[in-house]
């Protein structure tokens, strides 16, 4: 498999050149000759050596590719919930105490896709509207402290906007994670496509012309597109232009 740009083709391009480079090294051991090595003494063993640290990276990688992506979905479905609760403490003021202080102080609700600070801040005026409500004497019809469907009460309002800072944290932390293992997957890329263009020179000078192990050398990159291209459609600029006269 010729290298791409997914990290994938280099674990299966590495491994088909092993796979080769041991062949080659038995056919030179048949006759009696020392095995390949590229330069600096490098030697099939630490070609292995490299391609189980590449795989061990490419696991790095995904590990927090897999722990940013849940992060968000948890970032996500906590968002989804503290809209409902922000929806129920909203529709709560309104209706005991329409046209209040408290009525005029209700946060709208952020968009589903805000940030961390426009998404929190609707919930720092709700709890604060919240503990000024819950501070007042009984009036007509309410006894405080509000609670809103659940039993969910101020408490648990401050429980769920620390939680979402912390999602907010926990996102961030896993994307710096996962930029920080695949720029590591990535610097090993130009050190192994350095060692495959080093083998094919190291096979053609160590085989006698004619060994079949020459024409099954693995490809290092996909050919290159030849497919003629396709004539452009005559122009019609010329459209009802008199013909030139005949010849002759």
């Amino acid at each position: 498999m010729p290298l791409t740009n997914a990290a994938a083709s280099y674990v299966s391009t590495m491994r088909e050149f092993a796979a080769h480079w041991k062949l080659v090294n038995a056919d030179l051991a048949s006759r009696t000759e020392d095995p390949l090595l590229l330069a600096n003494g490098y030697a099939l063993a630490a070609f292995e050596a490299d391609i189980a640290a590449f795989v061990r990276a490419m696991g790095g990688a995904a590990t927090p590719d897999n722990a940013r992506a849940g992060a968000a979905s948890s970032l996500i479905a906590q968002k989804k919930a503290g809209l409902g609760r922000l929806r129920q403490f909203n529709g709560a003021i309104k209706s005991r105490f329409p046209g209040t202080e408290f009525d005029a102080a209700l946060p709208d609700l952020p968009s589903l896709n805000a940030g961390e600070q426009r998404f929190c801040a609707p919930f720092e005026t709700m709890n604060d509207v919240w503990r000024r409500v819950n501070a007042l004497a009984a009036v007509p019809g309410f006894t405080p402290p509000l609670k809103l469907p659940g039993g969910f009460t101020l408490i648990n309002a401050e429980a769920l906007l620390a939680g979402l800072h912390a999602s907010f944290q926990s996102r961030a932390d896993a994307g710096e994670g996962g930029q920080g293992s695949r720029a590591r997957r990535d610097a090993l890329k130009p050190l192994v496509r350095a060692r495959l263009r080093q083998y094919v020179p190291g096979v053609v000078s160590r085989l006698e012309s004619g060994n079949p192990l020459l024409g099954s050398l693995p490809p290092l990159n996909a050919p290159k597109n030849t497919a003629p291209r396709r004539a452009a459609a005559p122009s019609n600029n010329n459209k009802g232009a008199t013909p030139p006269p005949p010849a002759g």
